[in-house]
């Protein structure tokens, strides 16, 4: 009996030492593959850099070290040019590893593959991919605690959008922008010349909201504005006065639908109008519902255009901030 219990004794003892034989020898093939990696790097061989350092985090079990080779990886294929490479590294660091990372240092990495796929560096065949650009932008702002994103993140994926063809998503992020810095004057011109573009292209503003938004956001520029910016102040300026021409074109797209035969109302007709005549009575809108009222609908009184001395066609900016509501509001 005694004998067995020295034989079972001697063999785990036995097996205890193989295992920790196993443990050191993990060790030592870790920093033989880290040298190597590091080499490697000094030679300007990333790619087989990179490689050693995906093997050196998959057989890692601390997940800090893990985050640690993975930004290692992740940077070689960068330098090596495998920009999409490089991404799925950070992108996977970012949605896997999220109490461990630098976010800053991740960050400022895919602001640089931003760039890449934008330049057409390291790229297929070199060809620029500015959509790709804003996905990693999206990605950055969407994964990255926004302590970590600067106002020129956010300002950079709203040039992009524009250039691709995104608008209505641009003013989506002027608006984060603008959450993010309320007091920048720079960020509610651009809104407010963006919200009046918007308003004018095909798909319309039926209800006018485009256009709220660019007088008010023009109105908070002027009131953040220092004095001295007289081009800024002047631009704002005229988009006041073309909100107000486009509201009075609204309106009288509005009396023209309830003029028409299959929708007559002319009493709904002549509140559009009388609504373009109080409010807007020095838009060029106001002299064809002068017409509509004198032809459609006879009978009706209609009103005399102003003299020529209250008709300029635009205000200056002194006589528009008179009745400038706060910024907010």
């Amino acid at each position: 009996m005694k004998k067995h219990l020295l034989i079972i004794i001697l063999s785990v003892s036995a097996l205890l030492a193989a295992k920790e034989l196993t443990l050191q020898e993990k060790l030592e093939l870790r920093r033989e593959r880290q040298a190597q990696a590091e080499q490697y790097e000094k030679d300007g061989k990333y790619r087989k850099a990179a490689k050693i350092y995906k093997k050196l985090a998959f057989a890692e079990d601390d997940f800090q070290q893990t985050a640690q080779w993975k930004l290692r990886q992740g940077e070689c294929l960068l330098l090596a040019g495998k920009v999409q490479k490089s991404l799925e590294v950070y992108q996977d660091l970012l949605e896997s590893n999220q109490l461990v990372i630098p976010y800053s240092l991740i960050l400022e990495k895919l602001r640089q593959i931003a760039d890449c796929f934008e330049q057409g560096e390291g790229t297929f065949l070199g060809l620029k991919d500015r959509s790709a650009a804003i996905k990693v932008y999206r990605l950055a702002i969407r994964e990255t605690p926004s302590v970590h994103v600067t106002l020129q993140d956010r300002l950079k994926l709203a040039e992009l959008l524009l250039a691709d063809g995104e608008p209505e998503d641009a003013a989506n992020t002027y608006l984060q922008a603008i959450k993010q810095a309320p007091n920048n004057p720079t960020l509610r011109l651009k809104l407010a010349q963006l919200l009046l573009k918007l308003s004018q292209d095909k798909n319309g503003d039926s209800d006018g909201s485009r256009l709220r938004g660019a007088a008010r956001e023009a109105k908070a520029f002027l009131r953040l504005a220092p004095p001295e910016d007289a081009v800024g102040r002047q631009e704002a300026a005229d988009i006041l006065v073309a909100v107000q021409n486009g509201e009075a074109e609204r309106l009288l797209m509005q009396a023209k639908f309830y003029l028409r035969p299959r929708s007559f109302r002319p009493e709904a007709a002549k509140r559009y109008l009388n609504q373009i005549f109080t409010e807007h009575a020095d838009s060029p809108a106001a002299e064809e519902a002068r017409r509509l009222q004198r032809d459609v609908l006879p009978g009706e009184k209609v009103p005399e255009k102003r003299p020529p001395s209250l008709d300029a066609p635009r205000k200056n900016v002194p006589e528009l901030e008179k009745s400038l509501t706060p910024v907010g509001e």
